[in-house]
């Protein structure tokens, strides 16, 4: 999973303080709607962070189909070695 929250932690956020703040407006506190609502979050939190999800809204460069590792990482070591290194200009790390 890539959105960062463990499983069933999507929409965790969502109901905290609900239950106090619907009677201070003269409103209900629906548990039904507020679980449906966590539910749905927590749905499309996890079709969202599926791989090839997040790569088709272009969020990363791809997914490498893992037989395929092996050849990716050489190429881009590679790619890495054949650069031309610039020569330093000026003092330590500072960049122009």
């Amino acid at each position: 999973m890539s959105g960062g929250l463990g499983r069933g932690r999507g929409g965790g956020g969502l109901g905290r303080g609900r239950p106090a703040r619907p009677p201070a407006r003269g409103q209900v506190y629906d548990e039904e709607a507020d679980a449906a609502m966590r539910a749905m979050v927590e749905a499309q939190v996890e079709a969202e962070s599926l791989p090839f999800f997040l790569s088709g809204r272009l969020y990363d460069d791809g997914v490498i189909d893992p037989r395929d590792t092996r050849t990716v990482l050489g190429l881009c070591l590679s790619a890495v070695n054949s650069a031309p290194v610039p020569e330093a200009a000026g003092y330590g790390v500072f960049r122009p």
